[in-house]
């Protein structure tokens, strides 16, 4: 038996079939609750893993639960819920594209966040917030923004080197604090 989703299915079960009631009960469990089970035992189990069955293309379904409207933040928030069972994980553009097309926004005005895939995969949970106009997306943290590309990261020099003309600035006064801030010359 060679099963074709993303969980690998026991390819023989002789040496694990004690009785009729057990082997039933045991055709539907994926390989890691075989072999733990087969451990507890002291039974070996062939297993047959099949790499090849994850499929990008194969479809998800999408539920939301824990639906709130923020009217204050302008905007939707949701826990999402992702079943996939025959992909490894979905990717958030993705989920932002049908969402959007769910709740008949944009899908630049839906953000996806803290994706945690279950156990065993399969499942994975997050969040979702739906914006109620690009506008709105003021109130979306800048890390976010700038991973989403909807935003640019400021480059901004490092630590040490804030500190140091700060110091130096401290040293003088006056219009002379502008000079003392920028670059020392060697």
């Amino acid at each position: 038996m060679c099963e074709t989703s993303h969980s690998l299915r026991i390819k023989t079960w002789s040496g694990f079939k004690s009785s009729p009631r057990q082997h039933d009960a045991l055709v539907g469990w994926d390989v890691a609750s075989v072999k733990k089970r087969s451990r507890i035992l002291g039974r070996t189990v062939a297993v047959n893993t099949v790499f090849g069955s994850l499929d990008s293309n194969s479809p998800i379904t999408l539920r939301t639960r824990k639906f709130l409207r923020n009217p204050l933040l302008q905007r939707r928030q949701c826990v999402l819920d992702v079943i996939h069972p025959a992909r490894a994980n979905v990717s958030r553009n993705e989920l932002q594209e049908k969402l959007g097309t769910m709740y008949k926004t944009p899908a630049e005005q839906v953000v996806v966040f803290g994706m945690r895939t279950h156990f065993g995969g399969g499942r994975s949970t997050g969040f979702a917030l739906i914006y109620d106009s690009k506008d709105s997306m003021k109130f979306e943290p800048k890390y976010r923004l700038i991973r989403k590309g909807q935003a640019t990261k400021v480059d901004k020099a490092g630590r040490k080197l804030r500190k140091e003309r700060k110091n130096r600035a401290k040293k003088v006064r006056g219009t002379k604090k502008a000079k003392a801030g920028d670059a020392k010359k060697k």
